[in-house]
């Protein structure tokens, strides 16, 4: 967890540094290439963006975490990179100032969770970090337990369905949390049978 742990960390903090950075050395290129550069990079880490969204919106994941944080990571540097090129549109000083501290926000997030929350991170990535007892439903559809980090404590019973012909990654198509036992199925066993 710990290796896991230091990645998330390292990203959230040095995203919008890279980002600032590639601002900056399109900012020194000749002027004529200084636009063509900014649009084409905007397209681009557009795409990506759109594409880290979208199938995070569908339950599509890599089955590797470090794959999962790396895709975010690389999702959160494109949008670093998007929210600081704010200031490079054609936009009134008003509207632009408003659009830059909206855009800056959750980037100033990412810094609380990298420092102060760091507390927070430690839950979030630990719960899925932890080794987690996984069962086979049917077939291509997998469950894992995933134990709850923080003072909440609970679980979560999330089922994924596999695809073979992409074994690298998987869609969720269901999670089930509970503070207790008493709540819900205890176990990706007791899922068995039951439609999903």
């Amino acid at each position: 967890m710990d290796a896991l742990l230091k990645l998330a960390w390292i990203l959230l903090l040095i995203a919008p540094v890279a980002a600032l950075v590639l601002q900056a050395s399109i900012d020194r290129l000749p002027s004529r290439h200084q636009g063509p550069t900014a649009r084409f990079l905007s397209i681009v880490l557009s795409a990506l963006l759109a594409v880290v969204i979208l199938a995070t919106l569908a339950g599509v994941r890599f089955v590797p975490l470090m794959a999962n944080i790396l895709s975010l990571g690389a999702g959160y540097f494109a949008y670093c990179f998007l929210a600081f090129g704010i200031g490079r549109l054609r936009l009134p000083g008003m509207v632009r100032s408003s659009a830059l501290i909206v855009g800056a926000l959750p980037i100033a997030f990412g810094y609380f969770l990298g420092s102060i929350g760091l507390l927070g991170l430690m839950f979030m990535v630990g719960s899925y970090a932890n080794p987690s007892k996984e069962t086979q439903l049917a077939a291509n559809l997998v469950c894992t337990r995933i134990e709850g980090g923080g003072p909440s404590g609970g679980y979560a019973l999330h089922v994924h369905r596999e695809w073979p012909q992409l074994p690298v990654l998987h869609r969720q198509v269901r999670v089930i949390a509970a503070k207790n036992e008493y709540e819900g199925p205890a176990q990706c066993a007791d899922l068995i049978g039951r439609p999903l």
